[in-house]
C-alpha cells in the first residue's frame, strides 16, 4: 500500500505542485483547503499531513509541547502579510519553547531594487537541476507586481519541465511576498517576548553586511 498524504493549504497553486510531485513519486495524495475540510479527512490510515498554519479559517497549532529550538527555515515567516499574522506565529513559537530556548528565523535581506525596478518583471533564471525520472527543470522567478504601500510583492517561480519523452510543462507558483528590514524584525520578536542574541547575513554563519543576501535573527526566549 502506498503513502497516503494529506495536502493541507489554502493556496490552489501550492496544492498543485505539491501534490504533483508526490503523486509522481508514488504517493496517494488527497486534498484539502480549509481547517474544517482537513479534520474531515483525516483518519487513522494517514502517513503524514502537510499543513499550512495560515489557513483560511484556522491558524496557529498547539502540539502539547516545549522545545529548546524552534527553527522557521527558508523564510516562510515572509508569507505573513497582515502584522497580526507576524506576531501570532512569533507568539505560538514562543508558548512551544523551554525556558531559555532559542528560535531561528531567516529573511531575504531585502534588495531596494525588487522594491520598484521594472526589469525584475522580466524572467529571472534561478537555477537548473534534474529530478528523478530523468526530468530536467528549469526554475525561474518574477515579480508581477509592487505593492510598496503594503511593502510586499507578488511574485512567480516559473518551473519549465522537460520529460524524458521531450515532453514539455510549465507550472507557475504565484505567490505575495512581504519584505521586512533588520530593525523591523528585531522590534517584532522584542514584542513578542524575544531577545536577539545573533544576527547572520548567511547560512555559513558571517555576520550582516550591506551586502549579505540573508537576515539569519537567532533569538532567546525572555
Amino acid at each position: 500500500m502506498s503513502t497516503r498524504v494529506l495536502i493541507v493549504d489554502g493556496l490552489d497553486a501550492h496544492r498543485r505542485v505539491m501534490g504533483s510531485r508526490l503523486r509522481v513519486a508514488g504517493y496517494e495524495v488527497l486534498e484539502a483547503v480549509t481547517g474544517e475540510e482537513a479534520l474531515a479527512k483525516i483518519d487513522p490510515d494517514l502517513d503524514v499531513i502537510v499543513l499550512d498554519v495560515n489557513l483560511p479559517d484556522m491558524t496557529g497549532f498547539d502540539v502539547g509541547e516545549k522545545f529548546r529550538l524552534i527553527i522557521i527555515p527558508f523564510r516562510p515567516f515572509q508569507h505573513l502579510i497582515e502584522t497580526h499574522q507576524q506576531v501570532n506565529c512569533l507568539l505560538c513559537a514562543r508558548k512551544h519553547l523551554a525556558p531559555r530556548g532559542r528560535l531561528i528565523v531567516d529573511f531575504f535581506q531585502t534588495d531596494a531594487r525588487r522594491m520598484h525596478d521594472p526589469a525584475f518583471h522580466e524572467e529571472q533564471f534561478v537555477a537548473e537541476y534534474e529530478m528523478s525520472g530523468g526530468r530536467r527543470v528549469r526554475l525561474a522567478e518574477r515579480v508581477v507586481a509592487f505593492h510598496r504601500a503594503e511593502q510586499c510583492n507578488v511574485v512567480e517561480m516559473i518551473y519549465a519541465v522537460t520529460h524524458p519523452d521531450a515532453r514539455k510543462e510549465r507550472l507557475v507558483l504565484a505567490w505575495t511576498l512581504r519584505y521586512f528590514f533588520r530593525y523591523e524584525v528585531e522590534h517584532l520578536l522584542a514584542r513578542c517576548g524575544f531577545r536577539v542574541t545573533t544576527v547572520y547575513g548567511n547560512f555559513d554563519r558571517s555576520a550582516l553586511r550591506d551586502d549579505s543576501p540573508e537576515m539569519i535573527f537567532v533569538a532567546e526566549s525572555g
